[in-house]
């Protein structure tokens, strides 16, 4: 009888372990579903920059872009995108970087160390035009975390 109930137990702990793997397996393939339409949507409109922009594995999010905009953004920066504020629109930041996401984290994560490393004069230009207010480093910020804000930018105006 001992045997049985222990036949028992790992059948039903078996039969547990499937149906929950069934849900993650339906659960992933429906974020999957909306990473890929998120993925798509912001590549139609960055299409003329460089394929390491963006890959399939980058977990971008519109959402997410928002809440991290708002957060490090907005105080400066006008929420239509294409007014100035305390800091200027932000409409078309990335081609004021050619397109070069790395250069825009770079810039973005630390400004003062960004134009003293890269003598980029486009972004010298823009920071004593600029100069009220430094803009504070995001030491913290990811390359997803700064896609996913440039695809809210993007989707704003």
């Amino acid at each position: 009888m001992k045997n049985w109930n222990s036949l028992i137990f790992l059948v039903g702990l078996l039969l547990v372990m499937v149906i929950a793997g069934i849900f993650m397996e339906i659960f992933r393939s429906e974020n999957s579903n909306r990473e890929e339409e998120t993925y798509d949507a912001f590549c139609a409109v960055r299409s003329e920059y460089p394929s390491h922009y963006l890959s399939r594995n980058d977990s971008i999010n519109m959402e997410i872009g928002k809440a991290l905009f708002r957060k490090l953004c907005a105080m400066c920066h006008n929420k239509t995108m294409t007014e100035d504020m305390t800091g200027p629109a932000l409409e078309g930041a990335l081609k004021r970087f050619d397109g070069d996401t790395l250069k825009l984290f770079r810039y973005v994560k630390n400004q003062a160390k960004y134009l003293q490393t890269e003598k980029d004069k486009r972004m010298i230009a823009l920071n004593e035009e600029w100069s009220k207010m430094a803009k504070p480093p995001n030491e913290e910020l990811t390359l997803n975390e700064l896609k996913s804000i440039l695809l809210y930018i993007e989707k704003k105006y």
